[in-house]
């Protein structure tokens, strides 16, 4: 309000209709204000969509370190457990019996299996 009493006070150029003069300056105080409002939303939307992308980066994070963690868990019970993880031999994978049949075929040592 005081910004339109200062306005009112600088007075338009003589000839001047005041009315027009007030007209122009309410307009420019509404515009004004829409202009802010936008500003506000876009800067709010902007700032939403920051936020659900940091979200989702940091979903896609513990995603993909559970995954690690599973995937070291699970390679580690392998080793301890005296697996041998061998894809180079023929229907071998990390199948024990077809690891142990390789192996005794890459010895010399053929024994049949046990079924």
């Amino acid at each position: 309000m005081a910004e339109y009493q200062r306005h009112l006070a600088l007075r338009p150029p003589k000839g001047y209709d005041l009315r027009v003069h007030r007209k122009e300056f309410t307009r420019f105080q509404k515009l004004r204000e829409l202009d802010w409002r936008e500003a506000f939303q876009r800067g709010v939307a902007e700032d939403l969509r920051l936020s659900r992308k940091s979200e989702r980066l940091n979903a896609e994070a513990k995603r993909q370190e559970a995954w690690r963690q599973y995937r070291d868990a699970l390679f580690e019970r392998a080793r301890l457990a005296g697996e041998v993880l061998d894809t180079t031999a023929k229907g071998a994978g990390s199948n024990p019996a077809a690891v142990a049949a390789a192996a005794a075929a890459a010895s010399g040592e053929a024994r049949a299996p046990s079924s």
